[in-house]
């Protein structure tokens, strides 16, 4: 089955559940490679909501991170599926399942995704508002001396994204959900 002149929600949801997948893998290869503190010889402390001047650090920030970043690379690749389900199946109205399951998960991964972009960027701002040089608190100084400060940066523009397209793709499903209730297809 060929795209149809009014297919263009579906054209969309490939795109960007192809972005997401590409957005989670970025995610987590950031997080994971650059979301801890070497510290001494061979210490290494997550960034996010650690309290350098304590030496108090939350290792499941970094944790809750990595594991979001493959969870939002899993949903869009998953997302991918169920729309080739749709665009293969819809004759046979068996496209309607997989846009009940895509209504379930966008909105999910969308909270997630966000919630993500929030402990990240208040977590890297929790540990350089305690980046104590000598007795101030420097953080300019800090964001010149972490050198995964951009990476991490990075992190929260990927998963706010993540968050903003998976809005999008739960509203382009329920379009289409509604299309096709509209007209009469059975399940």
């Amino acid at each position: 089955m060929a795209f149809a002149h009014d297919s263009g929600f579906l054209k969309a949801d490939f795109v960007m559940s192809t972005i997401l997948a590409l957005l989670g893998f970025i995610i987590f290869g950031t997080m994971s490679r650059n979301s801890y503190w070497e510290f001494g010889n061979s210490q290494r402390f997550c960034l996010l909501l650690g309290n350098p001047r304590t030496m108090t650090f939350h290792s499941s920030a970094c944790g809750f991170t990595n594991t979001i970043g493959f969870l939002i690379a899993a949903g869009g690749i998953a997302l991918f599926a169920m729309d080739f389900v749709t665009w293969k199946r819809s004759e046979r109205f068996k496209g309607k399942r997989a846009s009940v399951a895509a209504l379930l998960i966008a909105p999910t991964l969308c909270f997630f995704s966000f919630a993500t972009a929030i402990v990240i960027g208040t977590g890297i701002k929790t540990f350089c508002n305690n980046y104590d040089v000598g007795g101030t608190i420097e953080y300019d100084r800090c964001k010149s001396e972490v050198t995964n400060f951009q990476a991490i940066q990075t992190g929260v523009g990927a998963s706010a994204v993540a968050g903003f397209l998976f809005a999008f793709y739960g509203y382009s499903e329920y379009i289409q959900y509604r299309q096709r209730h509209i007209n009469g297809d059975k399940w």
